[in-house]
């Protein structure tokens, strides 16, 4: 999910020569050759205001680059379902076909591919069935991941994990139940449209219905992403890791690094500030949510 350090790990695994590093390789600007050219242009204002580790490449770089297959470059398979409708309705045909052809990539230049994702959700079971490998998956505590989103004032996360969960076959529902007053944009905005419209218009819908929204509404649709999202990780793997037991815990550390033959440099995971808690009952919130979710 965003803001669990996840740019940050996938820089560790960019740092080795034998990798070969795909960031976000379904992010909802990737198919916009205009929102590709202001990524490259404003890409050290993005990356400090992100707080994203800095790459020369810069945003996007590597999509240009040709499929060896089709000559095709590797953006153009991506369509607009793939940020926020796939998210927790499954791998698409599109989804599968992007990341075959950066695997193609980089087997043609003898590296190991490495996918670092902020839109992954439930595909989780169907990439590693797809493409088996290693599944890391990172996780953050919930109330310090949602702190991290700025949800008073930043107007991308919250809109986007409500577009999300609206257009899920099975969780949609799930939010109008927490949430009704989404049941409407629900109607004038159905699932289809967020399928298919440009990744642009639908994130400015996003943004008026998330507008909307009280504090303690958005906690509970962002509560339920995170509840949904933390669901498939045990088909695939053990468990999941996190930034701060990396800091506390020496020999987890020491694992994965030995695992991966990555260095864990400069970790320092941010603690941040909760008080926005004492605006909602947080504890009965969180007790709504996962009713919801259990009778799912």
């Amino acid at each position: 999910m965003w803001r669990t350090g996840s740019t940050y790990l996938l820089s560790r695994f960019t740092a080795e020569e034998k990798y070969l590093t795909f960031y976000e390789p379904f992010n909802g600007e990737l198919s916009s050759a205009r929102k590709r050219r202001m990524a490259a242009q404003e890409y050290d204002q993005r990356h400090k205001a992100l707080r994203h580790p800095g790459s020369s490449e810069g945003y996007f770089a590597l999509f240009n680059e040709a499929d060896p297959l089709t000559g095709k470059p590797l953006w153009s398979y991506s369509s607009p379902s793939l940020c926020l409708y796939d998210v927790y309705n499954g791998l698409s045909r599109s989804g599968t076909e992007l990341l075959e052809a950066c695997c193609r990539l980089a087997h043609q230049r003898n590296r190991i591919p490495v996918f670092g994702f902020c839109h992954s959700g439930v595909q989780i079971p169907d990439m590693f069935n797809r493409f088996s490998g290693h599944h890391v998956y990172l996780s953050r505590p919930c109330r310090d991941q949602f702190v991290s989103y700025q949800p008073e004032r930043n107007d991308f996360f919250v809109p986007a994990t409500t577009m999300q969960l609206m257009a899920s076959s099975r969780w949609g529902t799930k939010a109008a139940e927490l949430v009704p007053a989404i049941t409407k944009w629900m109607v004038l905005y159905p699932a289809f449209l967020i399928r298919s419209a440009p990744h642009a218009a639908t994130m400015k819908m996003a943004r008026r219905i998330a507008a909307g929204l009280s504090l303690a509404e958005k906690y509970k649709l962002f509560y339920l992403s995170w509840l949904v999202s933390h669901q498939p990780v045990a088909e695939v793997n053990a468990g999941w890791v996190s930034l701060p037991k990396f800091q506390d815990d020496a020999h987890a550390r020491s694992d994965f690094e030995q695992r991966f033959g990555v260095e864990l440099q400069e970790l320092n995971y941010p603690r941040v500030d909760q008080t926005l808690f004492g605006q909602f009952d947080v504890v009965r919130a969180e007790a709504e949510v996962e009713a919801v979710f259990r009778s799912a």
